[in-house]
């Protein structure tokens, strides 16, 4: 079985990893191994905000801001210490480009899969990775804190770190036939 069919049936989100700092030259090749994503018209309507080190600071601070317009304290304690479960945390954000033939919706779908694609990199380069969406990721005040105009959109923090372990958790799934229709 090939290295990449192997990654790929065997990778799951992984929460729990090092706050070791990652490699510059691996995390760049991570990143450029996104842009083969299946893009219509190969616009590579995506980009990418990194945050390492000290700077996931800027992150947390956006999470406080959003969690002070709502006003629970509770929340925004947490908030400001989301950006430090992982060494680096990349905001991935779909960039439409406009004046195309591309609808803005495949462009945003050439995002989604660039993000799937940046997080098998890592999976396959021995990183623990998760993609995270929720609140913050369609906070208007997230988006205007973190510099990220109105017509882009963001599609995910992908949450990078060293595995703590080679050993991959078992997990239940439904089987996969329940999620397959074959005609013939």
């Amino acid at each position: 079985m090939s290295v990449v069919l192997n990654s790929i049936r065997h990778r799951f989100s992984d929460p729990s990893m090092l706050d070791d700092a990652i490699d510059h030259d691996q995390l760049m090749t991570i990143l450029e191994a996104s842009f083969n994503a299946n893009d219509h018209g190969r616009l590579k309507p995506w980009r990418y905000k990194v945050f390492k080190g000290n700077a996931r600071q800027i992150l947390a601070n956006a999470y406080v801001k959003h969690e002070q317009s709502v006003g629970d304290s509770q929340k925004i304690t947490r908030a400001g210490q989301i950006p430090f479960r992982a060494p680096v945390v990349i905001t991935a954000i779909a960039s439409p480009i406009a004046g195309t033939k591309i609808p803005r919706r495949d462009q945003v779908f050439s995002s989604v899969a660039a993000c799937q694609l940046l997080t098998l990199a890592a999976w396959g380069a021995g990183l623990a990775c998760i993609w995270r969406t929720g609140v913050y990721a369609t906070s208007d005040i997230v988006k205007e804190s973190l510099g990220i105009n109105e017509t882009e959109e963001i599609v995910g923090f992908i949450y990078l770190g060293k595995r703590q372990s080679e050993q991959s958790k078992s997990r239940t799934t439904r089987a996969i036939q329940d999620h397959i229709e074959v005609y013939e």
